[in-house]
């Protein structure tokens, strides 16, 4: 087994699970060593008293005060997974996926995934693929409620990544929840109603778990509620933009 940063080193295409929609887990994503060095350094918000409950916050390591500020491990693993080199392990493990769920995607950007051009999400590039790593976090939790119900992310969004960086003793809960509609995908923006998906499976939200999936407008996620707590919910969310939509929908979606 490689000892590599990149959170899809250990992988490749027959590790994509198909039900309910293309995704890969991995119960212990990054090496031990650096997992430990990642997850003791890195920035956690203080939220004060007036901080509403279970509120999802993202922080950019790009933008102050955190820029500039990071331990060098984290600053090595946030460039990596913005790089091309981690767009071709996206495509590696999920290229057939998408492609297989995106067929215009190739004609629509004139050229094969592999020739896309990729830059930071932030940045004023003009390229076909946009990448980003965020700092995730849930507020505390003054009664058991899910930060997001049932949903599909952005019509942007090709991929996205969660990988669970939880504090000692966080014992809250706080799972991420796949779902495949009972009938006909219907979505109300980007969100779907509870009755109209059932519950396929369950990530639970443990140290160096890793979830990635493929959006699309069947891709519907959500996260179970979480216990009264004083704890943050702490995650790392990746993702793959693209620069048209994929699918119609009428609102935006945000992380998980």
């Amino acid at each position: 087994m490689t000892t590599s940063p990149d959170i899809l080193a250990n992988l490749d295409l027959t590790d994509v699970q198909d039900d309910p929609f293309p995704h890969v887990t991995v119960d212990t994503c990054l090496p031990s060593e650096l997992y430990s060095t990642l997850s003791g350094t890195m920035p956690t918000p203080r939220f004060g008293p007036d901080t509403p409950s279970n509120m999802l916050s993202l922080a950019s390591p790009f933008q102050p005060p955190l820029a500039g500020r990071l331990n060098p491990a984290w600053q090595a693993f946030i460039d990596h997974h913005i790089s091309a080199a981690f767009f071709a392990s996206v495509l590696r493990v999920m290229g057939p996926s998408i492609l297989k769920t995106y067929p215009e995607l190739e004609r629509n950007l004139g050229k094969p995934l592999d020739q896309a051009t990729v830059s930071w999400h932030g940045s004023d590039t003009d390229t076909d693929i946009q990448m980003d790593v965020q700092f995730a976090f849930n507020s505390p939790v003054r009664e058991v409620s899910s930060v997001r119900g049932p949903h599909v992310d952005k019509p942007r969004r090709l991929i996205s990544g969660l990988l669970y960086m939880p504090q000692s003793g966080d014992a809250a809960g706080g799972e991420l929840m796949l779902y495949r509609f009972k009938g006909r995908p219907k979505l109300r923006g980007v969100m779907a109603d509870p009755d109209d998906v059932a519950e396929v499976s369950r990530v639970p939200y443990e140290a160096n778990r890793l979830i990635l999936f493929l959006n699309g407008p069947t891709s519907v996620h959500g996260v179970m509620p979480r216990q009264v707590t004083d704890g943050v919910r702490r995650y790392v969310n990746l993702f793959v933009d693209v620069r048209a939509p994929l699918f119609r929908t009428t609102a935006a979606g945000g992380a998980d």
